[in-house]
């Protein structure tokens, strides 16, 4: 994380990395990256997380961009740089990467040539034995210049479920924005949606 006086941290993630619950019946928070939604994105005091070769597993948000506190949401911490990128497996997470309040400037964040399955219900009982609710989820409070960069983007990811039943509803990629976000060239397997954009309500 970031603050006034301290540079960002950076998190490398890589060398088959394996980060997930301490035993088979429950569930972890997840990576949390912090960042300053007052700045752009590549400033030096926004938190940075580069994913590389390693695997997410059983986690309730695998990489989470912000700062989370039970059900609440603090605005103040968005604004992390994500580079999740070549060969990493993102495995029965109810949602593997979540924006829930990112302010994104001009480099924002790239996902690409990544796995994500859902194979198991969610071990945690809240869950009632559903399966993973979203691979990516880019929430309705995220903002989003018109000037995307080539940067950012979800490219050659394989979005993979198990067949489709009453309480397996996986959605791969859901986008609450109002600017465009490029999504090229990735496979979905059995999932419930492949991409689902929701508008503002305001015409967009």
């Amino acid at each position: 994380r970031g603050n006034a006086n301290n540079n960002g941290a950076h998190l490398y993630v890589e060398n088959n990395s394996l980060l997930t619950a301490i035993n088979n019946t429950c569930m972890w928070q997840g990576i949390e990256v912090w960042g300053r939604n007052t700045l752009v994105n590549d400033d030096v005091q926004q938190g940075v997380l580069t994913m590389t070769d390693s695997e997410v597993s059983f986690a309730h948000n695998a990489i989470y961009v912000g700062r989370q506190t039970g059900t609440t949401n603090h605005s103040a911490y968005a604004g992390g740089l994500i580079e999740v990128i070549t060969r990493n497996t993102f495995r029965d997470n109810n949602v593997s990467i979540r924006f829930p309040l990112s302010y994104f400037y001009n480099r924002l964040f790239r996902i690409s040539d990544n796995t994500f399955i859902c194979q198991l219900p969610l071990r945690d009982p809240i869950y009632n034995q559903q399966r993973s609710q979203f691979f990516i989820d880019i929430n309705r409070d995220a903002s989003f210049p018109y000037n995307v960069s080539s940067y950012t983007g979800i490219y050659l990811n394989h979005f993979l479920n198990t067949p489709t039943n009453w309480l397996n509803r996986t959605c791969a990629i859901r986008v609450f924005a109002s600017r465009s976000i490029p999504i090229i060239e990735n496979e979905y397997d059995d999932v419930d949606r492949g991409i689902m954009f929701v508008g503002n309500g305001t015409g967009n």
